[in-house]
């Protein structure tokens, strides 16, 4: 089985720009900021404004290196650094075409009233600047605490 949009030649500046525009007309958009590394966008933040309260941040990230690491193993091993540029370039525009395509169902399912938007952005809710709430979670889970603890346990805002 192929890797899911792996041959895209769509640019992830024009994908991104799609991503703002679908979160805008949605009404999902407060403010949003592109985050860079290495001169390349590597996630995407923005507000989602909830009714009755304050907009909640978001973190949505393009994980560009698996995408890669994927392509690279489709090569063989003596083609793999040959290719590396190409796959480099292949695995930004994959990626974020694969963001832009789960953010489509995301809101598709918000639209017809099936989801509530912060239950399927939930994870990626921005607990601090570098942080989405998964990353948190996963850490105290890595770190041996039990699921059920994780309810128990105060929160602490790490801004």
């Amino acid at each position: 089985m192929g890797i899911y949009m792996e041959n895209t030649k769509i640019p992830p500046e024009q994908t991104i720009g799609k991503i703002e525009g679908l979160l805008a007309a949605t009404r999902c958009l407060g403010r949003s900021q592109k985050i860079y590394e290495d001169g390349r966008v590597r996630a995407f933040h923005f507000e989602l404004e909830v009714p009755g309260g304050e907009p909640i941040a978001y973190m949505l990230p393009a994980r560009i290196d698996p995408v890669f690491d994927s392509l690279q193993r489709k090569r063989a091993v003596k083609f793999r650094k040959k290719g590396e540029e190409r796959d480099r370039e292949q695995a930004i525009r994959t990626a974020w075409r694969q963001v832009l395509r789960w953010i489509e169902a995301q809101l598709a399912l918000i639209d017809v009233g099936m989801v509530d938007p912060r239950e399927v952005f939930m994870p990626y809710m921005a607990i601090n600047k570098d942080q989405t709430f998964y990353q948190v979670i996963q850490e105290r889970l890595d770190g041996g605490v039990r699921p059920a603890a994780l309810l128990d346990s105060g929160w602490e805002d790490d801004s």
